[in-house]
């Protein structure tokens, strides 16, 4: 598990704009010094002021996951492993 304390969400209301502006969450190297293939983009979605996430490989905007936290523009966020040992980002306030 990892935290990221009162992060700014950017606000992303369709793929590009993920893509662009949302905040990516890479995997870290089992050394701990090497930047690996990236997991999520974070980011709050415009109309609904709540944060989301989608994973690094998503196809459609319609796949985002909401972190259960919002409205707020600013989050405490968790990374977990999830039940299928996918990473799940989970957001407080």
């Amino acid at each position: 598990m990892a935290n990221a304390g009162g992060l700014i969400l950017p606000w992303c209301s369709n793929s590009r704009e993920v893509r662009q502006k949302a905040i990516i969450v890479y995997r870290l190297g089992e050394d701990l010094d090497a930047i690996e293939d990236p997991l999520l983009y974070i980011f709050q979605y415009y109309w609904d002021n709540v944060g989301y996430s989608l994973p690094a490989t998503f196809a459609s905007f319609d796949e985002k996951i909401s972190m259960g936290e919002g409205p707020s523009s600013s989050l405490n966020v968790d990374f977990i492993l999830g039940p299928a040992g996918d990473l799940v980002a989970r957001a407080w306030a």
